[in-house]
């Protein structure tokens, strides 16, 4: 076979896997950065339990959301309970705010978790994958987020599924 033959072939081989890695990060990745859990509990005892373990984690509230009351007051209508707990842990944040090449990621901050009714009154909770979103961004963030972060956001996830 030729030299140019060869050549052809590999690089038609490497296109093709570029593109083939390309449709499996477009169709997986929403799988792998949003988690979802269905509760045990109803909605607000989930609630109650998350901000529990998340202070017992050294964790701050920040602020719980009634995203379902936002909506039917400004748009009318009743939507199911959605709750949006924000939190956020001060020496974590503070590692990644002092650093100005990772300060980016304050767009990511505070912490959110959703726990929602879905259509037949089950409650679920969704939390997007602090480990892997820090492992995609590397250095400071890499450390906080797919470390300490993810670490804690487990645990603090126990509550739903032990």
């Amino acid at each position: 076979m030729s030299n140019t033959k060869t050549k052809s072939k590999f690089l038609r081989g490497i296109l093709v896997g570029i593109i083939l890695s390309g449709l499996a990060v477009y169709f997986l990745m929403p799988k792998l950065m949003i988690r979802v859990q269905a509760s045990p509990d109803d909605l607000e005892t989930t609630v109650q339990n998350i901000c529990n373990q998340a202070e017992q984690q050294g964790w701050v509230i920040s602020s719980i959301a009634k995203i379902d009351e936002s909506v039917a007051k400004h748009r009318g209508g009743d939507v199911p309970r959605v709750r949006l707990i924000n939190f956020c842990q001060p020496n974590y944040a503070g590692e990644i705010l002092g650093d100005s090449e990772a300060r980016h990621v304050s767009v990511f901050m505070p912490c959110t978790i959703s726990v929602y009714e879905g259509d037949k009154g089950e409650v679920y909770v969704s939390s997007m994958n602090a480990g892997l979103l820090g492992r995609m961004m590397g250095g400071t963030i890499a450390k906080v987020m797919g470390g300490s972060v993810a670490r804690d956001q487990k645990a603090v996830l126990s509550v739903v599924d032990p």
